[in-house]
């Protein structure tokens, strides 16, 4: 619908380039259907065409309807056979290799269905599957609430990750001998960071010393490589490093150290896709198949 074009990109002429149709078609749209409504749907200002109440409240239903024509259309693909539509997908940075992988397996099966995928902090994963801008999230820690299902979780012991031949891997990881040496720490806007924080403060009162504190899993992995430091990680934020042997990832032998919990998530009541449903199912089985222990 020329409509919802024109919403989001606030002009009659950049929404008739995009869609490549002459802008005094879009534009006669526009008016019949203010005048179907009864209602102007914009504001026509000198900044642009900006969505009156009215023009609110018809463009979410414009787009819902759009989600669930797609929807529908995946499940009548799937029963013709043809496996097609789109699995949206929005996860951590630390499930990145974890996840690449299961979609790489998952496409080999289903080759035509697509997929859609954005990397967000922890803290938003779940607001933006309840928001219905996603299928499907992969998120540590996600809150305790009635609107998220949560499809399958898996339990991380922390740890530290480090190169070959460090002093670490001669001895039992516990706080004391990781104090010795340098640590590359997550910083607060990670999820991570508060279990380390109550974990150090159990073990010997304090919170541990960073000689890097960084919001990236990417940044603390290859600083470990690098040789920098330990960084402390859980196993499945250093997959792909250890499976290379690139680094080694060394539990902590304390029974109190944090447990991280992966969680694939979907909104409760939300019907999905076929091809998201398939998706959720295959994801299951690769999170049940890993070495750490499950729920």
């Amino acid at each position: 619908m020329y409509f919802d074009e024109v919403a989001r990109r606030g002009s009659i002429r950049r929404a008739s380039d995009h869609l490549n149709i002459a802008a005094s078609a879009v534009d006669r749209q526009i008016l019949q259907l203010e005048q179907y409504i009864g209602a102007p749907l914009f504001e026509r200002t000198t900044k642009g065409l900006i969505l009156t109440a009215a023009g609110e409240i018809l463009v979410e239903t414009v787009r819902r309807t759009k989600r669930e024509l797609s929807k529908a259309k995946s499940h009548i693909d799937d029963l013709q056979g043809l496996r097609r539509g789109e699995v949206s997908i929005v996860t951590v940075e630390g499930a990145l290799a974890f996840i690449g992988k299961a979609l790489a397996a998952f496409h080999r099966n289903y080759p035509a269905i697509s997929h859609r995928v954005q990397v967000a902090p922890a803290a938003t994963v779940a607001d933006l599957v309840l928001a219905n801008q996603f299928d499907v999230g992969l998120t540590f820690n996600p809150p305790n609430t009635h609107a998220l299902r949560l499809e399958k979780t898996v339990l991380y012991k922390l740890g530290v990750a480090v190169i070959p031949g460090h002093p670490l891997t001669q001895v039992d990881v516990t706080i004391d001998e990781c104090s010795k040496y340098p640590l590359i720490i997550p910083d607060g806007s990670l999820s991570l960071r508060a279990g380390i924080d109550a974990f150090w403060q159990r073990g010997i009162g304090t919170v541990p010393l960073a000689a890097f504190e960084t919001s990236s899993f990417t940044l603390a992995k290859q600083l470990a490589y690098l040789g920098c430091g330990a960084a402390l990680v859980t196993a499945i934020d250093v997959f792909d490093e250890v499976e290379s042997g690139g680094l080694i990832f060394l539990p902590f032998v304390e029974e109190k150290a944090p447990l991280s919990n992966l969680s694939l998530i979907a909104a409760s009541g939300r019907s999905l896709s076929i091809p998201s449903s398939l998706f959720i199912k295959h994801l299951s089985e690769v999170m049940m198949n890993q070495n750490e222990p499950s729920v």
